[in-house]
This record gives C-alpha cells, structure tokens and sequence, in this order.
C-alpha cells in the first residue's frame, strides 16, 4: 500500500500542475464540452485534461492496478486493486475560475467499504488530505479530527439541488448553511473540523465523487450515511449514485434523519 500512497501524490502533483496552467493560461477554453464521460455527464477539456494526465502517470509507473474514473469508466487490468479517481471533482466551480475544486484518488478493492487509502489534493491551495485505513486522517501531514458539535455555532454544506420539503425545512432550522460545491472536498473539510457536516440528500454522488472524502471522515472521527439513515456504501460502479450524509458525530443524525 505504500507504493500505491506515493504513487496517488504523484498523480495529485501531476493533475495540480496540469490543471493550474490551464485555469490560468486557457480560462476560457477549459470549460468546453469535448466528450461525454462513462458516467454519463458531459466531459469539459479540463476533465479531459486532468484525466489524461492521471492514466499517463499510471502508464508509466509499473504498478499493477485496475482504474475507475469518472471520464474513462472501468479499466480492468485484472488486478487485486482499484484507483478510484474524479481527476477534477468541482468542475463547475475551476470553469469559472471559482477557488474550491480538487482532485480526488483513492485505493480499495471492490466498494466504498473497503478503500485503504485516500487522497484528496485542494488545487487552488495545493493542502493535501489524506487517510489510510485505521492509520487517521492527515491534512499536510499534520492529523486531524472532527469537531466537537455545538449547534449554536454549527456550520454545514449542503447540495440544494433536488432537495425533498421535509429536508429543506430541517436545513431552514440550522443557523448557518453554506453551498461550496466539491463533495470530496467539502467531505475533507467535515474531516479537518472547519465543517459540522456534508448534506446530499439527493442520491447523485458517485464512488468517484465519496471515495476518498468518505475515508477522511472515518479516520477523523466522523460517521457516514444515506439519506435513509443508512450505514453509507456503494460499489465501485460509476453509474451508481447515492445520497451522502458526512457528519462529525452520531448525534447530528438525529437533526436531518
């Protein structure tokens, strides 16, 4: 698993490289359409650009590894692991030259349940999260855990699209909400303690999407589920889709769910 750990920060780096240059010498570009994505969702050039960075890191490095991303779906090398990638998760937000995109990379074998390592680069900022299973949750090398809940002071994201009247009345009930749009990002700022807890009440994340966000909230301390109030999994399939409810604690769940 080590050489897997280094080998995701050298794809991060890459992505990071990559994606900067872009965003900063091609603004307007790198919001064009140039594809669809196995997910089904349109494909921008800065998609395609950081994906083909990622699969050229993992030509080159010899490791023995199957890939599932976003854009290029499953590639089956007939190997024991898996490297769940969204090479740009926020597209929307890099496009239009908002700060707060990152690249997301995780390792594991068949389902959210078993990922072993994650990595969650911020791009804008360069800080890195990171998780190893049973090993806790690290943000530029320095660990880190959830925050103690106090609803007076809470502060939670949350996706509004979709949103059933049941749930929005229980957001309404909250004093401070905000809308940031990158789940694995937001989900690492769930592990660091800046956030309360991540609301996607409606089921369109994709592994890609939770994979390594969904570590970083186990090893910090933090409890994941659906919108069901259910222990939160999924396959490493990206034409799956689920809710995601990434809390600092247990007690929370009994305000949303």
């Amino acid at each position: 698993m080590k050489d897997f750990a280094e080998f995701c920060h050298v794809v991060a780096d890459r992505i990071h490289s990559a994606v900067s240059k872009n965003v900063r010498d091609n603004p307007l570009a790198i919001g064009t359409q140039v594809g669809m994505g196995a997910d089904g969702t349109p494909t921008d050039l800065i998609d395609k650009i950081a994906e083909d960075e990622a699969m050229k890191a993992v030509k080159q490095s010899g490791l023995n590894m199957n890939v599932l991303s976003e854009e290029a779906g499953f590639v089956d090398k007939k190997a024991e692991y898996t490297l769940v990638l969204d090479p740009v998760d926020g597209t929307r937000n890099a496009c239009r030259n908002l700060p707060f995109y990152c690249t997301s990379i995780a390792i594991g074998k068949a389902s959210l349940s078993d990922v072993e390592y994650g990595l969650v680069m911020n791009i804008p900022s360069g800080d890195v999260y990171e998780a190893k299973k049973g090993n806790g949750a690290y943000l530029n090398g320095k660990k880190i855990k959830v925050r103690e809940y106090e609803k007076e002071s809470s502060l939670f994201s949350f996706v509004s699209g979709g949103i059933k009247k049941e749930f929005t009345e229980r957001l309404l009930d909250m004093p401070h909400l905000r809308a940031l749009g990158a789940c694995a990002l937001e989900m690492s700022l769930v592990a660091s303690g800046a956030l309360d807890g991540y609301l996607m009440f409606n089921p369109v994340a994709r592994i890609t999407d939770i994979a390594a966000g969904a570590l970083l909230v186990k090893e910090a301390g933090g409890v994941l589920y659906n919108a069901k109030g259910e222990e939160l999994n999924l396959p490493f399939d990206v034409k799956d889709r689920t809710s995601v409810i990434a809390l600092s604690c247990k007690e929370i769940k009994k305000e949303f769910l």
